[in-house]
């Protein structure tokens, strides 16, 4: 499904049953003129049908790639190189050490990590990397992260690895929508707190199979309080 909010506002405005690009258009088209032009930006996951959809259908707003979500995917790369790697020593390597960020290291994890990063080169400028991403979301100014961006995609495109090169062109290819963050410093940190609503309203309802019946109950769960008597007034009155 494709959760849709209003982040400037923290609300919820629907939930899309699938996700594919003909829903999300069909229903960014019925948006009114009147709203459609009052949107400056649009936050989305790492999907490039949704940024087909909202280029099509929402032009010359601007798109931001969430922070968390180019982390997260830069999290699942270094964990797929980890996991590779392991299998071919047959020796654990601690998944925790390579996920977790430089700055929360204790001493002895990060004494810890410096052993395995000798002990496994390959490894080292994985991890260089995302730390290079996580850092550019540390920088002031939009200028100066998209030089640290420019240059870290540079690298990545010159290493003797297939996957860092691959991961250079992707970082190229969306490197306007990752810079556009810093436009506002827009996440979906809002809408991932819904997904967790969601998810313990799934968990409390024992699995829902019917999608709709899961929408129904997402958004009844979002209406205010204080509209709970008028609901109910209106429904059975």
């Amino acid at each position: 499904m494709i959760t849709v909010t209003n982040l400037g506002r923290r609300k919820v405005i629907t939930v899309l049953p699938d996700e594919r690009q003909e829903t999300l258009r069909q229903f960014l088209s019925q948006i009114p003129g009147s709203i459609r032009g009052k949107i400056e930006e649009v936050c989305i996951d790492i999907k490039p049908g949704f940024i087909a959809a909202v280029e099509k259908e929402l032009p010359g707003t601007s798109i931001v790639l969430d922070r968390f979500h180019v982390i997260h995917d830069a999290n699942r790369r270094v964990d797929e190189a980890r996991r590779i790697e392991q299998e071919a020593a047959r020796k654990p390597i601690p998944k925790h050490l390579f996920l977790k960020a430089e700055e929360r290291l204790s001493e002895k994890q990060r004494l810890l990590l410096d052993h395995y990063l000798r002990l496994y080169p390959s490894l080292r400028e994985w991890y260089w990397a995302r730390e290079q991403l996580r850092r550019i979301y540390w920088v002031k100014t939009k200028e100066k992260a998209r030089e640290q961006l420019i240059s870290l995609a540079r690298c990545l495109l010159a290493s003797d690895d297939a996957a860092l090169n691959d991961w250079g062109r992707m970082l190229r290819r969306w490197q306007e929508y990752i810079l556009n963050y810093f436009h506002h410093k827009t996440t979906n940190a809002y809408t991932e707190g819904v997904h967790t609503k969601m998810k313990l309203i799934k968990r409390l309802s024992y699995g829902l199979k019917n999608v709709e019946v899961h929408i129904k109950k997402v958004l009844l769960s979002f209406i205010p309080a204080a509209m709970l008597p008028l609901l109910i007034h209106h429904t059975f009155g």
